[in-house]
């Protein structure tokens, strides 16, 4: 029979061991966890390049060029998404990029991507890095940003109908324009900076032209020609390489055909089918340049200068310089 004391000894012996080893377990099982989770996020010596697509990983950077997280591609075409314009389909003013650019990311947290079988598909779905999170579920047939990017982080979409819509990427991504078109484009600023700036946007569905704003309210009303460019009042379409001037309405407002009109401010430069070139004001529905005998190979252009004048171009050389008060 075991003494009382052996039994207190005993004890004594247990409560040092457990005092000793239980927290070196914890310890050691706390190192097993933390080496699994940092073995779990990339450092830059994983991707000593930085490059965006790295070991069967696309790889995310803020400006700084700190890493913001990864995506495990699935497919052997997988990278950042590219901007899909057909705007050359239409005639639309639309800005031109002679580049390809990636679709960069958006607030530090999401971006588009593809990750498809071949070069073929364009699917596209969005994700969030910080979340790690693919909304595979809502994909896009393309995406169109015209390079530069778009203001308030609106971008083109279009569906698996090829129906076109307006999206709004901010803290959440929100549709606000629906899928009801058959095309939607943004026209020129002139600035040819990044981002585009946009407060409307062209629209077609079947043979009807409008200019809508970013919460799908049609601003104009049904215009049946192509809209090439348009203002606050009215609107330049063409058809058949023939240009009309329309008011928001859908109402012609100069008479006759033209071959060429272009919006130079509060201005419109006009080249005719009879061989005649000039300026006219919309305020005052009068002309206020010279009109000129222009063959069909002649270039014919009016332009603002630095000094607010409205300069007159034939074949390149200036005839007229016209100066407000």
């Amino acid at each position: 029979m075991i003494s009382q004391k052996s039994q207190k000894i005993a004890f004594l012996i247990i409560l040092v061991l457990l005092v000793i080893f239980v927290p070196l377990g914890g310890y050691s099982l706390y190192l097993h966890f933390a080496n699994h989770l940092n073995s779990q996020i990339p450092t830059f010596g994983d991707n000593p390049n930085k490059e965006l697509y790295y070991n069967g990983m696309l790889w995310f950077y803020n400006s700084n060029g700190e890493i913001l997280g990864t995506y495990s591609c699935e497919h052997p075409v997988c990278r950042y998404a590219i901007s899909y314009e057909n705007d050359k389909d239409y005639p639309i003013d639309s800005y031109q990029s002679e580049e390809t650019l990636y679709i960069p990311i958006i607030l530090d947290q999401y971006v588009f991507i593809q990750d498809n079988e071949s070069e073929d598909s364009t699917e596209t779905f969005l994700y969030d890095i910080k979340n790690n999170f693919s909304y595979k579920s809502v994909s896009y047939a393309s995406i169109k940003n015209y390079q530069l990017g778009l203001e308030n982080s609106y971008f083109i979409v279009e569906n698996s109908e090829h129906q076109f819509g307006v999206l709004q990427v901010d803290f959440l991504a929100t549709l606000v324009v629906p899928y009801s078109y058959d095309f939607i484009g943004v026209i020129d600023d002139g600035v040819g900076e990044a981002p585009l700036h946009v407060s409307s946007f062209v629209a077609k569905s079947g043979t009807e032209w409008y200019i809508i704003d970013a919460n799908d309210v049609k601003l104009t009303q049904s215009i049946l020609e192509p809209i090439v460019t348009y203002n606050d009042t009215y609107i330049i379409t063409e058809r058949e390489d023939t240009f009309h001037l329309l008011n928001y309405s859908g109402e012609q407002v100069l008479e006759g055909d033209f071959e060429y009109l272009a919006f130079i401010d509060q201005y419109i430069s006009c080249k005719t089918f009879d061989g005649t070139f000039y300026v006219y004001d919309l305020n005052t529905n009068e002309m206020i340049s010279d009109v000129y005998d222009v063959e069909e190979q002649d270039t014919a252009i009016a332009k603002l200068n630095d000094n607010n004048e409205i300069e007159i171009e034939i074949n390149g050389k200036v005839v007229e310089t016209i100066s407000f008060p």
